[in-house]
């Protein structure tokens, strides 16, 4: 029987259908519980919500699936993939950047665990667009205080946005507001 639904769920998973595979792989996981198929089952499932780019489960299922699986071949993959699901969660730049952060721990994880792995510039790349986000954060705070007329205030966000973000886009700007606000002070 659970060989059966596998089939029939990786059938309908080849073919594209990756919402009509969700409730199968979760019946095959509660029903099946022993057997050979709950680590692709338990994958493919992850692997439905990542496609579907419903993140935050696809983060849920991938992290299942490395704490239940860590000696699959697949978990690279999933590891990497629970980084990007992560990556891609709801952010919106002013507001909480509790996501922004669980990404990047995602990310440093992956490093620590595949050091070596092909996917590390791209592990790099989504590194680097994360502290961008984060800088700019930071330098709207302290744009916010230079419009506030608080010069002292922002020449503390300032430079520790220069020393923390060197690289940052927003490096010019930076350098034009902490000018302005020493000299209004």
């Amino acid at each position: 029987m659970c060989k059966e639904r596998y089939a029939s769920a990786e059938k309908e998973f080849k073919a594209g259908n990756y919402g009509k595979v969700k409730e199968p792989l979760e019946e095959i996981l509660s029903t099946c519980a022993g057997t050979g198929y709950m680590e692709q089952t338990q994958f493919l499932l992850a692997e439905s919500y990542f496609h579907l780019e419903e993140w935050l489960e696809a983060r849920g299922e991938y992290g299942s699936f490395v704490l239940n699986f860590p000696s699959s071949p697949y978990i690279e993959t999933a590891e990497y993939r629970k980084a990007v699901s992560s990556f891609n969660m709801e952010y919106t730049i002013g507001r909480d950047d509790s996501n922004t952060d669980l990404a990047m721990k995602d990310f440093e994880r992956f490093i620590s665990n595949y050091p070596n792995s092909p996917l590390i510039d791209s592990v790099e790349y989504y590194r680097a667009k994360l502290m961008e986000r984060k800088a700019e954060q930071d330098f709207r705070t302290a744009r916010l205080y230079y419009r506030m007329d608080h010069p002292r205030s922002t020449i503390i966000y300032l430079k520790e946005f220069l020393d923390v973000y060197p690289k940052s886009a927003r490096l010019p700007e930076a350098l034009y507001l902490l000018a302005q606000s020493y000299t209004a002070l």
